[in-house]
């Protein structure tokens, strides 16, 4: 959902005559960080394919763990407009994934999107970073439940959680703005003014 969040705001930002080029100019800290929370969740989605006895053993600990990284990052660049949007809707996703044991999939919402062959692989237990919502399910509101609009290309059509939304809504104010050449400059520059700021008072 994230990828998909990233082309829509990057699409948005082109339309509003942004430059990807200008997300060069982005002051991003910790980039490295970053890649490697978002590898770690990726290989823990294919950890039963893959069939890493790691990965398998300590699927939950290191799901939790690439949350934790990510929101280390957000924190770092939480100078960045939209990011505050984007952190509040990793922790929505971190609370109901630790209370769960992983993000619980509504199996009607999964019907709506023609991907009720997920279920059984659900019911299974066997993927590390999902689970099937039940009735036992902790805070299911915050599982991932929202369908994409009918309207949407069939091969598009996916279940996401309110964290997801809310990630989306924070990529759509960041990165169009960091599409636009005046607004990186601005926010840098108010960065700096920061920067003097607090040297002056440790002065």
């Amino acid at each position: 959902m994230m990828l998909s969040a990233l082309i829509l705001a990057l699409a948005v930002g082109w339309i509003l005559r942004g430059s990807i080029s200008n997300l060069a100019n982005l002051e991003l800290r910790r980039f490295d960080l970053m890649v490697a929370g978002f590898a770690l969740q990726m290989l823990l989605s294919r950890a039963s394919a893959i069939g890493w006895s790691l990965l398998l053993d300590w699927g939950f600990p290191l799901l939790l763990l690439s949350y934790g990284i990510l929101l280390y990052v957000m924190w770092e660049n939480r100078h960045l407009s939209g990011m505050t949007l984007v952190s509040v809707g990793v922790v929505f996703n971190l609370v109901v994934i630790a209370l769960n044991g992983g993000m619980p999939v509504s199996p009607e919402a999964l019907a709506v999107t023609g991907q009720e062959g997920v279920v059984p692989v659900l019911r299974s237990g066997e993927p590390i970073i999902h689970t099937l919502m039940t009735e036992d399910t902790l805070l299911p509101f915050l599982g991932d439940h929202i369908v994409t609009p009918r309207w949407f290309p069939h091969a598009l059509r996916t279940v996401f959680s309110p964290g997801d939304l809310v990630m989306m809504m924070g990529l759509l104010w960041l990165v169009p703005r960091a599409m636009q050449r005046t607004i990186v400059r601005e926010e840098l520059s108010d960065g700096c003014e920061e920067a003097q700021e607090e040297e002056k008072a440790g002065a």
